[in-house]
């Protein structure tokens, strides 16, 4: 899931680069992987969740099992409305011009959300 995650923010990265040089197929090409990789991290999350549940470790099984819950959910959450934001810019870039505020706050929130993923991950697989 990590690999996912961080391939998410290099390809994201490399349609900023796309966006900066005019190139707004390219930007689109990338903006699209990037959407992919970010669902596929969040199915993962869901599958994960599932199979623990399986098992019966469940958000109330003990204050590890709470605080895991806790911790994954919300960030899967936060990589679920970067994945929609760069859906609603995929379809205002089919559209037309966009503003390029729009790509470097969407692109800060996304490696922010990347960069909180390792402190998420190392608390709670590694501990």
């Amino acid at each position: 899931m990590t690999v996912i995650l961080v391939g998410s923010s290099i390809t994201y990265h490399m349609g900023e680069m796309r966006f900066e040089a005019g190139d707004m197929g390219g930007f689109r090409k990338w903006l699209l992987l990037s959407i992919v990789l970010g669902l596929a991290f969040f199915g993962f999350t869901a599958f994960e969740y599932a199979h623990l549940a399986e098992q019966d470790f469940l958000p109330g099984t003990n204050s590890y099992s709470t605080a895991f819950y806790s911790l994954t959910g919300f960030h899967a959450s936060h990589v679920l409305i970067g994945a929609l934001s760069f859906v609603v810019m995929l379809v205002a870039v089919s559209r037309g011009p966009i503003h390029h505020m729009l790509v470097k706050g969407a692109g800060i929130y996304w490696h922010f959300v990347d960069v909180i993923w390792f402190f998420v991950a190392s608390q709670v697989y590694l501990w």
